[in-house]
């Protein structure tokens, strides 16, 4: 399983993700953070793991203005 951390620039802001899985798999899921939560808690990184276990590739992100 592959791990990433990304970091995009914009002009105006910043978009950083979680992502794991394969870039080849069949499957993309996106974990959507509440409007409290973060990419970064332990429960949203449990989603996209589990997730990327079954064949996804599975990414989080923070969106802007959250």
């Amino acid at each position: 399983m592959y791990t990433y951390k990304m970091i995009q620039q914009t002009r105006s802001f910043k978009l950083a993700a979680y992502i794991q899985g394969k870039p080849t798999a069949d499957g993309l899921a996106i974990v959507l953070p509440g409007k409290l939560d973060t990419k970064d808690y332990a429960h949203m990184q449990s989603h996209v793991d589990f997730l990327a276990e079954r064949g996804y590739l599975a990414l989080s992100f923070d969106p802007p203005g959250t």
